[in-house]
């Protein structure tokens, strides 16, 4: 019953792990926008020219750290497999990535979300290969 109900909980960790990249985010973006010199805030919005720059990084940031949250969320509540849940995660993920760059011209985020989830994919994986792989290749006979 436990496993199951670990399983249940991979989509609201992983859901979970978006939210706190978004406020992680917005508090670094709240943060840094109190560095915006007062007579370059218009409506409560800083138009600073670094600061225009460092809102596209910012976003880029917000994207692979929640790529990686994510991945890393589903790895650690499944219950077991977490090589397939891990890669799983990224495939989904890249998958929903492309769509929103697709959708919104976004591909600079999109790249920050896919290198950010492959690598975290790869580094909680390399160390656990899937059942029956072997690393030895044999020619044919």
């Amino acid at each position: 019953m436990f496993t199951v109900l670990r399983w249940l909980c991979v989509p609201p960790a992983a859901l979970a792990a978006w939210y706190l990249a978004l406020i992680l985010a917005l508090l670094l973006h709240t943060a840094v926008e109190g560095f915006c010199p007062p007579d370059q805030v218009v409506s409560g919005a800083c138009f600073a020219p670094w600061f225009l720059r460092f809102s596209d990084v910012l976003i880029c940031f917000g994207a692979a750290l929640a790529a990686s949250l994510i991945v890393l969320a589903a790895f650690l509540v499944a219950p077991s497999h977490r090589f397939y849940v891990a890669w799983a995660t990224f495939i989904v993920g890249a998958c929903v990535a492309l769509c929103f760059a697709a959708l919104l011209g976004a591909w600079a985020e999109c790249a920050s979300a896919l290198a950010a989830g492959a690598l975290a994919a790869y580094l909680l994986t390399r160390n656990s290969m899937p059942p029956n792989y072997s690393p030895k290749l044999t020619a044919p006979e």
